[in-house]
């Protein structure tokens, strides 16, 4: 029997982009932003910059400094649990443009985890791809849920009736839909993936 399909963010639910970003930030703009100063997912407002600087900003930081974003052990410990369950596919906001550079990242640390990968060119650089939502993206695969931090996307897809699992992180805490469960360890999410499954 198929298994039925999970999608996971990257960025701030399999790995830690943004304490690592702001870090970054910090030491080549001399700012002194700290963890619990990430009120907003707005970057461009949290940072004082226009969007298309925070663009620029953004795939610098992807290109030259990825090295210093990493996975949530945690994270890596559950995700061959959550494989017996379903198969997992990625959803991230990225710009196809760093592809195969993030694959390769991902790979890095969970190889063979992940059956697809998604890029919905939300997020980078800009480009004249056309972007997708993640509701779409979970759509076109009928995904059973999705792995959520940023609150526009977990929104989105929870008011498109499908179940969103939410990390518990600064920028998200105004986030509240009936279909979004807020986990504060991944203990917690296993958990929600367990039941989740056992309920279909």
């Amino acid at each position: 029997m198929n298994k039925l399909v999970l999608m996971v963010d990257l960025d701030d639910v399999f790995w830690e982009f943004n304490d690592a970003y702001r870090r970054w930030h910090n030491k080549k703009y001399g700012t002194d932003f700290r963890y619990e100063d990430l009120y907003t997912f707005d970057m461009p407002e949290l940072y004082g910059v226009s969007k298309a600087q925070n663009s620029c900003n953004v795939h610098d930081f992807i290109t030259h400094s990825h090295h210093t974003v990493l996975p949530y052990i945690a994270m890596l410990d559950i995700l061959p649990i959550l494989t017996n369950y379903f198969q997992l596919q990625v959803a991230t906001s990225r710009h196809e443009n760093i592809r195969h550079f993030t694959i390769d990242a991902v790979e890095r640390y969970a190889p063979d985890t992940f059956a697809a990968y998604h890029f919905t060119n939300g997020f980078g650089c800009v480009g004249t791809d056309a972007v997708w939502t993640k509701l779409e993206v979970c759509q076109s695969v009928d995904a059973l849920a999705l792995i959520e931090d940023a609150p526009k996307h977990a929104l989105m897809v929870a008011q498109g009736g499908i179940p969103v699992f939410l990390p518990d992180k600064p920028w998200n805490q105004a986030v509240a839909h009936p279909n979004i469960q807020r986990y504060y360890n991944h203990s917690q999410l296993v958990s929600f993936c367990k039941a989740l499954i056992e309920s279909h």
